[in-house]
């Protein structure tokens, strides 16, 4: 404790008091009840005093602490059996504790950001992610936690718009610390038995060059934490890249094994020589499945359930391995994130179960893969729909060395991530599947043009009139056939992202790019070239139809926002400054988007954080980013 000398540090000394229940272990419901209020009656006079005389040392160490003692954190109430009690009162009551206490941050953190310790905005900003969950109604007249999103429209929206508020003053409105994914495998581990004492496991990390900061661990779980932290160490000293991995802020979320069943945690790793490993509660497994699918209905009724709510082509079976109820439930639990408008992507590409390929990396799989056109992976199985097909292995469903993905209190297994990054695909290739599929088959039908004409050309050129006729229409004609090429590579770059063959086959394709007075000229000319012909030699207007409308599919193509998606995105987050995400990011555009939208999905306010601008242009449709000025929040 400290000596009481002013006001705040009265309130640090109460926040100290009453954080120690929440360390020594879960305190029982009638106590945190009286906690939430007793942080009510802490905040307001903490607030005043600093404001009518300035302390900004002592208040940024208040608004650190005050939010690392919230009492109903998923640490906080670990293997707790929430009651609708809880979400009556305890969510109640928090919810406008933390409305009360985001406002203070976005009213006061700006002045006192220069003068505050070091660190002080990272650990508000890891408090605000645990303490942003709340108890919620739940099945059978019990509570969950549920995280507080901008996500999810059940939730709290003024206390959403102030957590961005919030989290936007603390980053002065730059982007957030740039962190990696580790999507990296690891050993499968055993709990052993008996378990080691904290000591111990604290000095098993030690060994492996790591700190470790347990604060944040339920003394329940503390143990079994620790150890999987020691087998992360483990994974990152024997990766070929150790010494560039130590460099950069990684972030693993990953399914604890702890007595009696599975946790998710959060494991982040601080760059140094000698790097310091933290851990975050996220929750207890467990899929929620949207109304799509009724739980208990059985396959075939789930199947179809998802099926009719996405417009899905169908979901077939690959190599004898059959969906079940709770792979329909899984995979419905991830689609339900995406935004509303993005579903439309999904209407016509099939869910395919099959087993794993094996992958080019050593010691990986391929758990999933998108492709819109014929694959080799479809072979030898001719009752498949046709393409785009997402192909779910048994990764997805698996434990996938116990990783996963989600926000605390809405936290998802991995194969939720997986499953969006398909998705992510699907947003960027599949709302134009159809016209790319239009224009392959009408490019098929022209190749027939020069064979129906050689046998009519001797009996054009019989008179001048006709020959001039055709000779008009061929030079009209002449450049839509040129131009598809250029608008071909247009379009490949637009599926690979890559702005600098985009721009260059745009230019190419020239004034056809948007030109409708050189189509309607054109079928006038092959309306004319006919008129002059004997009714069985009147092919010109025919085939001039089929070139004009491959040429409107080729500018829809390419003047479309959601073909664009990939050129757009590469230019913005480059703009930005955006982080490769992932390791697996680095591939390519394509997979940079993919990774960085099943993080979109799966934890949207961890993307807020790591860059609001990018999270803002996903949230508005990925527009036209040559004037694009994200509105803050």
């Amino acid at each position: 404790m400290r000596a009481a000398s002013s006001p705040l540090v009265e309130a640090l000394n109460s926040l100290e008091a009453l954080r120690a229940p929440l360390v020594a272990g879960t305190p029982p419901p009638v106590e945190r009840t009286a906690a939430v209020l007793r942080m009510a009656q802490i905040l307001k006079p903490a607030v005043e005093a600093h404001r009518e005389a300035p302390d900004p040392d002592k208040y940024a160490e208040f608004l650190a602490a005050f939010v690392e003692s919230c009492p109903v954190t998923s640490a906080a109430l670990a293997g707790v059996d929430l009651a609708q009690a809880d979400a009556d009162g305890v969510g109640r009551d928090w919810l406008s504790v933390l409305a009360a206490y985001l406002k203070a941050v976005v009213a006061d953190w700006p002045a006192i950001e220069g003068k505050a310790p070091a660190g002080t905005r990272r650990r508000i900003l890891a408090g605000i992610r645990r303490a942003c969950v709340v108890p919620v109604s739940g099945p059978g007249g019990k509570a969950r936690h549920r995280v507080l999103t901008s996500a999810d429209v059940r939730q709290n929206e003024p206390v959403t718009v102030l957590r961005r508020r919030a989290v936007h003053r603390l980053l002065g409105g730059r982007s957030g610390t740039p962190f990696e994914l580790y999507t990296y495998t690891q050993k499968p581990y055993a709990l052993p038995s008996p378990l080691p004492s904290e000591r111990s496991a604290l000095d098993a990390l030690d060994r492996l060059g790591f700190g470790c900061d347990p604060s944040f661990l339920p003394a329940s779980e503390r143990v079994s934490v620790l150890v999987a932290m020691t087998v992360f160490a483990g994974s990152i000293n024997s990766a070929d890249d150790r010494a560039e991995l130590v460099r950069r802020h990684l972030v693993r979320p990953v399914e604890v094994i702890v007595p009696g069943g599975r946790v998710r945690y959060e494991i982040t790793v601080e760059p140094g020589d000698r790097p310091l490993m933290r851990a975050d509660r996220l929750g207890e497994t467990g899929i929620r499945p949207p109304a799509w699918v009724t739980p208990g209905s059985g396959v075939a009724a789930a199947k179809q359930g998802l099926v009719t709510a996405l417009g899905l082509s169908g979901m077939p079976e690959k190599g004898g391995l059959p969906w079940t109820e709770d792979h329909v439930g899984f995979v419905a639990s991830a689609l339900v994130r995406l935004p509303v408008a993005d579903r439309a992507a999904l209407r016509g590409v099939a869910l395919v179960r099959h087993a794993e390929r094996p992958s080019t990396a050593p010691g990986s799989v391929h758990a999933a893969c998108l492709h819109v056109t014929e694959h080799d992976i479809d072979t030898g199985f001719p009752a498949l729909p046709p393409p785009p097909h997402i192909h779910c292995s048994n990764a997805v469903f698996t434990d996938v060395d116990l990783t996963c993905a989600g926000a605390p209190g809405d936290p998802a297994h991995v194969g939720e991530f997986t499953v969006a990054h398909e998705a992510g695909h699907a947003v960027s290739l599949c709302f134009d599947a159809e016209n790319r599929a239009s224009i392959a088959r009408l490019t098929v039908g022209l190749r027939g043009y020069q064979d129906a004409l050689a046998p009519v050309l001797p009996y054009v050129r019989q008179t001048t009139a006709r020959a001039e006729a055709y000779n008009a229409l061929d030079a009209l004609l002449g450049p839509f056939a040129q131009a598809y090429g250029p608008a071909m590579t247009a379009d490949r770059a637009l599926e690979e992202g890559d702005r600098t063959g985009y721009a260059a086959a745009v230019q190419a394709y020239g004034g056809f790019y948007q030109n409708e007075a050189k189509c309607a000229a054109v079928l006038k000319a092959a309306q004319d070239a006919d008129a002059l012909l004997d009714a069985p030699q009147r092919i010109f207007e025919k085939y001039t139809k089929v070139f004009v409308r491959r040429h409107r599919l080729l500018h829809d193509l390419l003047s479309s926002g959601t073909a664009a998606a990939l050129v757009r995105f590469a230019t913005y987050a480059d703009r930005i400054g955006l982080p490769r995400l992932t390791h697996y990011a680095g591939t390519n555009v394509q997979e940079w988007f993919a990774e960085v939208y099943a993080l979109f999905c799966t934890d949207r306010e961890r993307l807020w954080e790591l860059d609001w601008r990018l999270c803002r242009w996903l949230e508005d449709g990925r527009p036209k980013i040559a004037d694009y000025d994200p509105a803050a929040p």
